[in-house]
């Protein structure tokens, strides 16, 4: 018992000290990328900037062996306010993909933090004007629910009111609404809750579609999961490398993407792709292949751990995003994690580029509730790669 007990403590002192060396790692990639974030230097805390010039081979000796039997971290120390700045940085990006707008609406519980009276949109995206119709000027500081202002129109209003009063926003999502400015045109809404308000995510539907083929796409999909299920149930009694591969084939036959990778955080927080299904785009192989920890930062996996999804349409076009516009009454850039459409980051869409990938999805697979404050014990499968069918 005493022996167990003691292996036991041994493993938890190791998983500490990995998480240690992260959060200094994290630190370190977060400094650089500012220094060269901006040309200009005017602003190196800009989170739109790009870091074309960043150094990825100077980030991968941070975690070198330098002869010590555990990895040691180099570089700038992992102070509080340097971790609370990157944190920051990943859940305020100050920006949005580009193919839909972003919306921060104050309800009663954020009034005392904003100071506006429910129902005033305290952000916007400045892409708003392509699709719904509206500068953010127009928006900005006025009632959501007032019908001489709302980008929707009166029914949908009507709707929307039903379900902030609901209260489980999750429960109605997708919603469907009809936009005033354009009309006839009607937009996706998803809606999660932060400490600022209700944020909303809107995607317009593509007037092309039709309801019809919606309908048929909708159907469709419904018949692959349900295959898809089933030839899961089949090999439920095969060798987990067997179910691992069949995964990543369905999902590969689901999406329509030309890569689709298992892959597993470890222990010591590093990833190994664990199973992987290619179409005849996708060349190289990742299979096998294992990836520090530095490659996906804490707070990243923190939001993987929360969100359990995360999309990225079309890599080449988010380079710089859409950037949100705010309230004066707002000091701080609105809260995205839990956003669909939230930014990506510069260095990331540069990562993704070099690597020939034009479309991204991550599904979150967790096996177990870690520990508190030790995010790490947990598996991810990710879909993506160079998506030749365009965008998913």
């Amino acid at each position: 018992m005493a022996e167990r007990s003691s292996v036991r403590s041994m493993a938890s002192r190791a998983e500490v000290r990995s998480r240690d060396r992260q959060a200094d790692v994290d630190a370190v990639l977060s400094e650089q990328f500012r220094a060269t974030a901006s040309e200009t230097g005017k602003d190196s805390e800009d989170s739109t900037a790009r870091a074309d010039k960043y150094g990825y081979k100077t980030g991968s000796l941070l975690m070198k062996d330098s002869g010590a039997k555990a990895p040691v971290s180099h570089g700038l120390p992992a102070t509080p306010d340097a971790l609370k700045a990157y944190a920051e940085r990943v859940m305020r990006p100050g920006q949005v993909q580009g193919f839909g707008v972003v919306m921060l609406v104050s309800m009663l519980d954020s009034t005392p933090r904003t100071g506006a009276e429910p129902g005033t949109i305290m952000a916007v995206s400045d892409n708003c004007v392509e699709h719904l119709g509206l500068p953010p000027a127009d928006l900005l500081d006025t009632n959501l629910f007032t019908e001489s202002t709302s980008p929707f129109t009166a029914q949908s209003l009507h709707t929307l009111r039903a379900i902030f009063s609901a209260g489980d926003l999750a429960a109605h999502a997708p919603i469907i609404l009809t936009l005033t400015r354009r009309p006839g045109v009607k937009i996706y809404v998803i809606a999660h809750t932060t400490e600022e308000g209700v944020v909303l995510d809107l995607e317009p539907i593509d007037n092309a579609t039709g309801s019809e083929m919606l309908l048929e796409g909708a159907l469709r999909s419904q018949a692959l999961v349900k295959n898809a299920v089933t030839n899961l149930q089949d090999t439920n009694n095969a060798p987990v490398q067997e179910q691992f591969q069949l995964v990543v084939n369905e999902l590969r036959h689901l999406l329509q993407y030309d890569r689709v990778m298992l892959y597993q955080f470890h222990r010591d927080q590093h990833g190994e792709v664990l199973a992987e299904s290619m179409s005849e785009y996708a060349v190289d192989t990742f299979k096998g292949l294992h990836f520090p920890s530095t490659d996906i930062p804490q707070a990243n996996r923190g939001i993987f751990m929360a969100m359990r999804s995360r999309m990225i349409a079309d890599v080449a076009n988010e380079s710089g995003g859409s950037k949100v516009k705010q309230s004066v009454r707002l000091s701080k850039d609105i809260l995205l994690g839990t956003s669909q459409l939230r930014g990506v980051t510069g260095c990331h869409a540069q990562y993704l580029s070099n690597m020939g990938v034009k479309a991204t999805l991550v599904l979150s697979v967790v096996i177990g509730e870690p520990p508190a404050r030790t995010p790490i014990r947990r598996n991810k499968a990710a879909a993506g790669a160079s998506n030749n069918f365009g965008s998913t």
